[in-house]
């Protein structure tokens, strides 16, 4: 009989952590209760496949989940969570996002076929969070063109933004964030930097060139402020009034301050918080460790999480069971 170990290279993510799961039973490291715990059931059919592979029978006063239960658990579960927000996510896309999805919907008790379905609803989700279409706006490159000139603060531009206000020295960092959704208009502009050089708060914002994906237009926060110590509720009401005028609309992420204008409630995830978060997942959901993983990866292959990402992520996670929560000081929190 050729050992289970062998060849490992070929096989996928799922099948190589099934097998471990398997060989730890056989080897009687662990009983079998304890390692089927608290793991999803594509992955409990992967452990019982490899377990019989091996000629070892499983406890048959153990046994859980046979095919015909996991099949009615699958479905279940794509019927009334899945399925509704992938119909929803889908509704007026094109034929070839809706088979799609059809497609990895059908194959999802494939490891690899699930993770590139929350992959996608990752990406969607986020999509749906952040990009916007508010139509064309005619003044728009007037508008950039005109804040140019406009000097009374320092104005820096990189990567189609245009960033103004007073920025970090030494060993200043941003304390906390706020999102405008707003029409950026030169009178705007003007305003926001007369209060930021009246020096009554520490703050730098940006918004996008026209005509880029980062342009208002394309997005519900036009508008991304980042604040150099914590805003006094003072320094809300007055910037509440400032951008009042401006409001657009209230698609925001965080908590809401005003109509139209939020702070930050989880800020940019730390680094080592999204690996220690993927190591957790693994033990959980292989396919949807895998799936955060490759979302939060830049292409340097770095770990990396916007706000936005986050919320995208979280909101994957309620679809498929999990309540997720995040701090800056615990890291991530997951549990059914």
């Amino acid at each position: 009989m050729q050992p289970e170990n062998e060849h490992n290279e070929s096989l996928s993510a799922g099948e190589a952590k099934a097998r471990e799961y398997a060989n730890r039973f056989i080897d009687g490291e662990e009983d079998y209760n304890s390692i089927i715990e608290g793991l999803g059931p594509v992955m409990i059919a992967s452990i019982n496949a490899a377990i019989e592979r091996r000629g070892f029978d499983i406890p048959t006063e153990q046994r859980v989940l046979e095919p015909d239960s996991i099949e009615h658990e699958t479905e279940t579960m794509v019927t009334k969570q899945v399925a509704e927000y992938i119909a929803k996510m889908t509704e007026g896309r094109p034929k070839q996002v809706q088979e799609l999805y059809t497609n990895l919907v059908d194959k999802i008790v494939e490891d690899e076929q699930r993770m590139l379905l929350i992959k996608a609803l990752f990406i969607d989700t986020y999509n749906t969070l952040r990009i916007a279409d508010y139509g064309i706006n005619p003044n728009e490159e007037l508008v950039w063109e005109e804040v140019q000139q406009h000097q009374s603060v320092q104005v820096k531009e990189s990567n189609g933004w245009m960033y103004r206000g007073i920025f970090p020295e030494g060993d200043e960092e941003t304390v906390t964030r706020g999102s405008c959704n707003v029409r950026v208009t030169t009178e705007l502009v003007d305003a926001l930097d007369a209060y930021i050089a009246s020096g009554k708060i520490k703050v730098n914002y940006k918004f996008g060139q026209p005509n880029t994906t980062a342009s208002p237009q394309e997005r519900h926060d036009s508008i991304s402020m980042y604040f150099l110590e914590q805003p006094s509720d003072d320094v809300l009401q007055e910037l509440s009034d400032i951008v009042k005028p401006y409001v657009r609309g209230d698609d925001l992420l965080g908590r809401k301050v005003a109509e139209g204008f939020y702070l930050s409630e989880v800020g940019s995830v730390q680094d080592e918080h999204i690996e220690e978060f993927v190591e957790t997942l693994k033990g959980i959901d292989l396919s949807f460790a895998e799936a955060v993983k490759r979302y939060a990866s830049d292409r340097k292959g770095r770990s990396a999480m916007s706000e936005a990402q986050f919320y995208a992520v979280k909101k994957v996670a309620e679809v498929f069971g999990y309540n997720l929560i995040y701090g800056t000081e615990t890291g991530f929190s997951i549990s059914k």
